[in-house]
């Protein structure tokens, strides 16, 4: 699958991810939804990160280089903190890839609940039968310079212009794509992170 590369302004920071809150590490610790994704439902994966680094920064939440197929109709979504983040609509290839979803302040050591939203507008038609999202999620944590003092905690605000693309790569995680048909067909295939997830319409 495609993956994007984000070039942050300052420098990158260490951000490891946990299912639980308890066991921490790379993205493998993430527990991939596979609820049924429906007209007018959604798609949740919840999740924790942890700034991994000896100074505070912002941790980001970008929609990667996504893929949808022709009359497919979804939005995706990052909540922060159970605080949930503005819907950006990837109908029609609406989005740019590396569009800022949603992002945290996180100090040293300091972790953040992140739900990572696909969802399915209640409107959507027989256009989104059999069509399929593959959002390539990625995340990445800019540190403050060292002599920027540390003020944790807050979600930061979303910002919906495109992101600055370079060479640096923070990674990016790969959710697989979401296909949606008819009763008993279709599926969120997430390869080795996770189970299918079939759409009734």
């Amino acid at each position: 699958m495609p993956s994007l590369a984000h070039a942050a302004d300052g420098e990158s920071g260490i951000i490891e991810y946990s299912a639980d809150h308890s066991t921490w590490g790379d993205t493998s610790k993430i527990v991939w939804s596979t609820d049924i994704l429906i007209p007018g439902g959604k798609n949740t994966t919840t999740f924790y990160v942890r700034n991994a680094s000896d100074r505070a920064g912002e941790a980001h939440f970008y929609v990667g280089d996504y893929e949808i197929s022709d009359g497919m109709e979804a939005f995706l979504r990052v909540d922060v903190n159970g605080v949930t983040g503005n819907p950006l609509t990837v109908t029609g290839n609406a989005a740019t890839p590396g569009t800022q979803l949603n992002s945290v302040r996180l100090a040293p050591g300091q972790s953040a609940k992140v739900a990572f939203v696909i969802g399915m507008p209640v409107e959507a038609g027989n256009s989104s039968q059999n069509g399929s999202i593959t959002p390539n999620w990625s995340v990445d944590l800019t540190l403050d310079s060292t002599d920027t003092p540390v003020t944790p905690g807050g979600t930061g605000s979303l910002d919906f212009g495109s992101l600055n693309l370079g060479s640096a790569s923070f990674g990016s995680l790969d959710t697989g794509s979401v296909k949606t048909g008819s009763t008993s067909s279709g599926s969120l295939d997430v390869g080795s992170l996770g189970k299918p997830v079939t759409f009734i319409g």
